[in-house]
C-alpha cells in the first residue's frame, strides 16, 4: 500500500498548489504527510554529499553573515528554516526510495486528467463563452483574501484556461517535464508521436511565457544532443532558425498568435512601466537590482532567508510598485546564499545531472531555465522536477548502485 501511496503523494504535491489548509500551503501539507508515511514505511535518509555541503552552508553561514553585517531579520527563526528542512526531507527521504515506476505512472495520470479538463475548458469557452472551473470548495485558496467562488469566477473570465491550477504558467510548469519524457521517448524509439504533438499543442495553446522559453530550451537541448549533424553544423542550424523566427515574427506580426507572443515578450524588458504590468520585471530582473545593492561580503556569503525582506525593502527602483521579497530561484540563491550558495547549489545539480540519461538531463536543464523566471528554490515544484529526473538514471550507474 505504502509503495503506491507515497509515489502518488510525491507527484500530487504541486497539483495542490492552488490551496491552503489552515493557512499553510497545501503542497507542504501533502509533502509532510508523504514524509511521515515514508518514515513509518521504513524509508532511510540518504543525501548526496554535494547536497549536504550546500545544506550545511545555507543553514550556518548566511545567517551569521547577515547578523554580523547588521541586516535586520528574525535570525532565531532562521535557525529552523522550514522550506530548506522540508526540501531536504523530500530529497533525502522520498527521492531515493519512492518507486519510480509508480511515480511515472501516477504523474502521467495526473497530467492527462489536467490536460483533458483544459481541453474541456477551451472547447466550452470557444463554443459557449463559458469556461467551467473545478476548485475544491472547502479549502482556502492560495491567494489570501480570495474564496473559492470568487476565485473560480475570476478564472472563468480570463482569456486563457488553466485547468485545475491557479494560472496557465503554473499548469504549463506541471506538464513540461512530461513533454521532455514523451519527446525523448519518441526520439529514442520513434513511438508516441501523437502524444508529443498533443503536449506540444497544449503548451503552445496555453500561451505562457515560461512554456515558450521551456520549449526553446528543450528543442535546443535535444538538437545539440543529437548525432545527426556535426557540432558546428548544429550551431549554424540554430543561428538559421533564429533568423527564420525573426523573419516570421516580422512578416506575420499582425496574426493573432504572433502578436500575442510578441506582446508577451515585452515582459522580459528591464524597463519598468510605472502604470502598466510589472510582473515580468519583478520575476526576471528586480532581484538583481537588490543583489547589486548589497554589501560585497553579503554578495559573497548571502543574508539568509531572514534578511531577504530587509534588503528587498532597502532598494528603491523608480516606477516599481512592489517592495516585497519575491525573487526567482537564481536571485533567491544569490541574495540568501550569496555567490558561494549559488555555486554549491549548482555543484549539487551538476552532480545529479551526470547520473541521468538524456531525458533526466533535459528535465534538469528546463528546471534551471525556469529558475531564471520563477520562484522555485526549496519548493515542491523543484522536488517534482528532480524526482522525475531521477527516474531516468544512466543504466550502468543503476547497476553499479545495486
Amino acid at each position: 500500500m505504502m509503495k503506491r501511496v507515497i509515489p502518488f503523494l510525491c507527484v500530487f504535491m504541486y497539483f495542490m498548489s492552488p490551496y491552503r489548509l489552515a493557512g499553510h500551503e497545501l503542497p507542504e501539507v501533502v509533502g509532510i504527510l508523504a514524509t511521515i508515511l515514508a518514515i513509518f514505511g521504513g524509508f532511510r535518509l540518504h543525501l548526496e554529499k554535494s547536497y549536504v555541503l550546500f545544506l550545511a552552508y545555507m543553514w550556518i553561514v548566511p545567517p551569521i553573515a547577515g547578523f554580523v553585517c547588521g541586516i535586520p531579520g528574525n535570525y532565531l527563526q532562521a535557525l529552523i528554516p522550514v522550506a530548506l528542512i522540508l526540501s531536504t526531507l523530500y530529497l533525502g527521504l522520498l527521492l531515493p526510495d519512492a518507486n519510480k515506476n509508480y511515480v511515472l505512472k501516477y504523474y502521467r495520470y495526473l497530467v492527462y486528467i489536467a490536460v483533458a479538463f483544459f481541453i474541456v475548458q477551451e472547447i466550452s469557452y470557444n463554443t459557449t463563452g463559458i469556461r467551467p472551473t473545478l476548485y475544491i470548495p472547502f479549502l482556502e485558496m492560495y491567494y489570501q483574501g480570495s474564496d473559492e467562488m470568487s476565485f473560480a469566477l475570476s478564472r472563468a473570465e480570463m482569456d486563457r484556461s488553466s485547468s485545475f491550477f491557479l494560472e496557465p504558467s503554473h499548469f504549463v510548469q506541471y506538464i513540461i517535464p512530461y513533454f521532455c519524457i514523451v519527446l525523448s521517448n519518441y526520439i529514442k524509439e520513434k513511438k508516441g508521436l501523437k502524444e508529443v504533438l498533443l503536449m506540444l499543442f497544449v503548451i503552445i495553446w496555453l500561451k505562457a511565457g515560461i512554456g515558450f522559453v521551456s520549449l526553446l530550451v528543450i528543442f535546443c537541448f535535444f538538437f545539440l544532443k543529437s548525432g545527426i549533424l556535426k557540432m558546428y553544423q548544429r550551431i549554424l542550424v540554430m543561428f538559421a532558425t533564429i533568423i527564420i523566427v525573426g523573419f516570421i515574427t516580422t512578416v506575420y506580426k499582425d496574426s493573432e498568435l504572433i502578436s500575442y507572443i510578441m506582446n508577451r515578450s515585452s515582459e522580459f524588458s528591464m524597463e519598468v512601466d510605472p502604470y502598466g504590468a510589472q510582473s515580468g520585471f519583478i520575476r526576471i530582473w528586480r532581484g538583481y537590482f537588490i543583489y547589486g545593492a548589497m554589501d560585497i561580503i553579503n554578495q559573497i556569503l548571502g543574508v539568509s532567508a531572514a534578511g531577504m525582506e530587509a534588503v528587498s525593502k532597502a532598494v528603491y527602483i523608480p516606477g516599481c510598485r512592489y517592495d516585497g521579497s519575491y525573487m526567482n530561484g537564481i536571485q533567491a540563491l544569490l541574495v540568501s546564499g550569496g555567490v558561494v550558495g549559488l555555486i554549491l547549489f549548482f555543484n549539487y545539480i551538476i552532480h545529479i545531472y551526470k547520473q541521468k540519461d538524456n531525458t533526466g538531463q533535459c528535465i534538469l536543464i528546463v528546471m534551471i531555465a525556469i529558475f531564471f523566471m520563477e520562484h522555485m528554490l526549496n519548493t515542491p515544484k523543484m522536488f517534482l522536477y528532480i524526482l522525475l529526473a531521477s527516474c531516468f538514471n544512466i543504466p550502468s550507474l543503476q547497476k553499479t548502485k545495486k
